[in-house]
């Protein structure tokens, strides 16, 4: 990348992977606009998509598969929606754009020459700011990756930015946290006042109204979401991945711990 940067012509470069799919021929003109703003940086999305048989063994994997896309587009959601609020702190290798001063400012990736993956977040976490960086999220923008073995891409791409992850200067994952602990605080509060009016029955209707409305509400814009975003769509798991996430995260992440050396080149 370094070497490709500094034999570039001219100052503005776009990246992306050799397994990329580009949908729309507008994508290089939407990327590329910002700049004739001023901007220096711009984040594009990645869709991963599978590349597989649907009849095979991998694609049958019906739970993991609507697992991992509810986790894709959660992680989506994290880093476009905080760099939309003027606060960018990561990207994707497979669409994204920057100027070239830019990068030799920074002294390139010198401060992540010690690791094999995540020289994309690192350099924009670096880098990238409310005033400079602009986050470009309309169709024609987005491209996909496909997988030949989408989930584990899944699990290995998730081990990686797990390790990232703590070196990222961001407050999303507070705040993010803390959305995942208020639903479990409501749902608590929800079986809570179901038990402790009984025998009424009364409590338990109420309770069970105020948990359906907010699971409709959260799951159908869930679903808008996924579409916008080229992912599967889900409705009625919405909930049921919403509450066991935090386990799942901090699965990975005590299994990204393990295997930490893994990511360090010179491993």
């Amino acid at each position: 990348l370094t070497l490709g940067i500094k034999a570039a012509r001219h100052e503005v470069v776009v990246l992306t992977t050799g397994n990329t799919r580009i949908l729309s021929d507008k994508w290089l003109r939407l990327m590329a606009r910002h700049f004739g703003q001023g901007k220096e940086v711009v984040i594009g999305y990645a869709a991963p998509v599978a590349a597989i048989d649907p009849d095979s063994e991998e694609a049958v994997k019906e739970p993991w598969k609507r697992l991992h896309a509810f986790d894709t587009v959660r992680t989506a959601v994290e880093y476009l929606s905080w760099g939309l609020a003027g606060r960018p702190y990561r990207a994707t290798c497979h669409n994204l754009a920057y100027r070239r001063s830019v990068f030799f400012r920074n002294k390139g990736f010198s401060r992540t020459l010690h690791l094999k993956y995540g020289d994309d977040d690192m350099f924009v976490n670096e880098v990238a700011s409310g005033a400079n960086t602009v986050v470009e999220i309309s169709q024609g923008a987005i491209v996909e990756v496909p997988e030949m073995q989408p989930q584990p891409a899944h699990k290995v791409s998730k081990l990686r930015y797990g390790y990232t992850a703590g070196k990222l200067r961001t407050w999303s994952r507070v705040f993010f946290g803390s959305c995942s602990l208020a639903w479990w605080i409501f749902t608590g509060c929800c079986i809570g006042l179901a038990l402790v009016g009984l025998p009424s029955l009364v409590p338990l209707i109420a309770a069970s109204v105020l948990y359906l409305s907010l699971t409709l509400i959260l799951a159908f814009a869930w679903r808008s979401t996924s579409r916008a975003l080229h992912s599967r769509s889900l409705l009625i798991t919405v909930p049921w991945f919403m509450t066991f996430e935090p386990i799942y995260n901090l699965w990975y992440r005590i299994k990204g711990f393990i295997k930490r050396g893994s990511n360090l080149s010179w491993s």
